[in-house]
């Protein structure tokens, strides 16, 4: 598994998303898929990473897979009028709660579709700056909503008001988790520290290395029937139902025990896997609208 590796500061405080690892394994699982199966929207995709200069992303997400961190580094920098564009907050309600829910800026699937618009749009060979941000969205939206409690938010007499995906869900891990959402985006804390970007050639390899190791646990051919299914609705709600079933399967304030963590982790492989190919799916089918509009 992949090594502890230097701490990213500014990543290390909760988020709304995996935290970088996470989303830079997806990334990397799509771009390995993309090299062997479509070279030219591989290189399509990495064309418009690279529209956004290195200036404007303080130097740190210049490549394909580094860009899958983008849209949470702006947060740390005050950018924050998105937020709510990285989960999808279904109600998981045992106590039979009658729930408002109100979506005042969108959600993940709302902005995975306008990200797709952008992309597929017929002026976008004038628009680099517009479609450098969508497929960094894109590639890092389809990692979040594969992660269970970004699609999922418990409500109970303890938590009248959500539990922000399991942000106000207390748990005893250690000194830098301490609520369940921070321990299903680290990975059941296998990735608390990420790697310092621009990544160097020990920490590329690395990542290379674990997808590798994710791709070969995961074959796409044993995927295939969850692949065969490109309505991110559906994938939201079969994450919703590993929310439900796994990650909410422990007690308030309690230490998560090894067999939680382990089978834990164990969805999150599959996870990461799905969202990865899904991610070089998806890329694909843009690649091929793009050219029929500009053929």
């Amino acid at each position: 598994m992949l090594s502890k590796l230097l701490i990213c500061a500014a990543l290390c405080a909760p988020a709304l998303s995996w935290w970088c690892t996470g989303h830079m394994l997806v990334a990397q699982i799509a771009q390995d898929d993309l090299a062997a199966e479509a070279p030219e929207a591989l290189e399509w995709a990495q064309t418009l990473v690279t529209d956004l200069p290195s200036a404007l992303t303080h130097g740190t997400s210049n490549t394909f897979v580094e860009s899958a961190c983008w849209p949470d580094d702006i947060k740390s920098y005050g950018l924050e009028a998105m937020n709510d564009w990285h989960f999808v907050d279904q109600p998981y309600n045992p106590d039979g709660m009658m729930n408002i829910i109100e979506f005042s800026n969108g959600n993940a699937l709302w902005a995975l579709d306008q990200f797709t618009s952008t992309l597929t749009s017929s002026n976008r060979a004038q628009a680099p700056l517009e479609t450098s941000m969508a497929i960094r969205y894109l590639i890092h939206l389809i990692g979040d909503i594969h992660q269970p409690l970004h699609v999922t938010e418990m409500w109970n007499e303890q938590f009248p008001n959500g539990d922000m995906g399991g942000n106000l869900f207390l748990i005893t891990f250690d000194s830098q988790i301490s609520e369940l959402h921070a321990l299903w985006d680290s990975c059941m804390g296998r990735y608390i520290e990420d790697p310092v970007r621009p990544l160097n050639t020990t920490a590329l390899a690395q990542i290379e290395d674990e997808a590798q190791a994710l791709m070969q646990l995961y074959p796409k051919a044993s995927l295939s029937q969850q692949l065969s299914d490109p309505n991110t609705s559906d994938w939201a709600t079969t994450n919703y139902h590993l929310a439900v079933t796994y990650a909410y399967n422990l007690t308030y304030g309690s230490t998560p025990n090894q067999a939680y963590l382990e089978t834990g982790w164990a969805v999150i492989e599959k996870q990461l896997a799905l969202a990865g190919y899904r991610l070089s799916a998806t890329i694909q089918q843009l690649y091929t609208k793009n050219l029929a509009l500009y053929s």
